[in-house]
């Protein structure tokens, strides 16, 4: 698999807490060296990344009511403006499924349209919006995936990676099948290697989004640990 053809659906994260900023430095330039499409953190990580790195290809992604998206809308709003502002290019909003849990359908759409309209009017830049599949019924799903399509983000994201289990090949079949097609895939949440990631794509995702983003790229590039192409 060519770089650019592996490398460009690619967001690779760092969520974690226990970041140290010289290391998530090191990482987006190895990200940048890959033709990685993607580096995703914390606000506060990609802000100073903004300042302190030479931009490449790759963009900076900032997430948005990381990892349970229970935040209010104007919340969620102030940290999108914040991201923005500070150098970011794209976001990755957490929807708070809750609110489909709970039978609040209405108030769930109110929010996913409120999020995308925003971004799309106000920055014009790329905005994902996170469903946390893991924890949704079938009908849910699909009352998830119908708010979507009525929003019209530039992605539906699959997952944080904090539910109960990872992103499925089925899921993003079901996914596919329901959702517009001018809403590209991310699917994300337990994909660690170049085979899962690829049976993912093959299924109809368009970006994969993984904390181990880089080693997935290196293996499916056939790069050893010398740094050199197998």
């Amino acid at each position: 698999m060519s770089r650019q053809g592996i490398g460009s659906k690619i967001d690779h994260t760092r969520l974690s807490i226990d970041i140290r900023l010289k290391e998530v430095v090191e990482e987006y330039r190895a990200c940048c060296r890959l033709g990685v499409r993607g580096f995703v953190s914390h606000p506060w990580i990609v802000a100073r990344l903004s300042d302190i790195v030479d931009k490449c290809d790759t963009i900076l992604i900032g997430v948005v009511s990381f990892p349970y998206g229970m935040d209010s809308l104007e919340a969620k709003l102030r940290t999108i403006d914040y991201l923005f502002s500070s150098g970011a290019d794209e976001v990755d909003v957490v929807s708070n499924v809750n609110l489909l849990l709970n039978g609040f359908y209405k108030e769930y759409v109110d929010e996913v349209m409120g999020l995308t309209s925003y971004v799309k009017d106000s920055w014009r830049r790329g905005i994902k919006i996170i469903v946390e599949v893991t924890i949704l019924n079938d009908r849910l799903l699909r009352k998830a995936v119908e708010a979507i399509n009525r929003a019209g983000p530039d992605f539906f994201k699959t997952s944080t990676g904090k539910g109960p289990r990872g992103t499925t090949v089925e899921d993003v079949s079901a996914i596919r099948g329901m959702l517009s097609p001018d809403i590209g895939i991310k699917a994300s949440g337990g994909i660690r290697n170049c085979k899962a990631a690829t049976a993912l794509l093959d299924a109809g995702a368009d970006i994969i989004g993984s904390s181990s983003g880089i080693a997935i790229v290196e293996e499916c590039m056939g790069i050893g640990d010398e740094g050199r192409e197998a």
